[in-house]
């Protein structure tokens, strides 16, 4: 139930901006670097760092659990889960940050 209710936002949130973007035209923007956008792409590179940190510390921990588990099937089940979430984490925040670039990009010019 949980995986169906995951999917059914991932896939709503990569298509709603889709389609919003397909109806605009953004032919006349000039592009605009001003220290406002600087500003909010290094808070968003930091955000990811934070990130890719929490989500490779949560893998290293997941896999101890495992390693440490001699046997006892719920505490493997319990590492294994934390491996899984911590990579599905880390994938959404790596695709949130293409599309955040890829916006910027498209639209300001940069």
């Amino acid at each position: 139930m949980f995986k169906k209710i995951l999917l059914s936002i991932a896939v709503l949130a990569l298509a709603l901006p889709a389609t919003a973007l397909a109806q605009t035209d953004f032919s006349d923007v000039q592009p605009v670097d001003t220290p406002l956008t600087e500003l909010i792409q290094t808070i968003i590179n930091w955000v990811l760092g934070v990130v890719v940190l929490l989500a490779v510390g949560m893998i290293i921990y997941g896999g101890i659990q495992m390693m440490t588990s001699q046997g006892d099937p719920e505490k493997f089940s319990k590492g294994q889960s934390i491996v899984i979430y911590a990579v599905i984490g880390l994938i959404v925040a790596l695709i949130a940050w293409s599309i955040v670039n890829w916006v910027r990009g498209s639209i300001l010019g940069l």
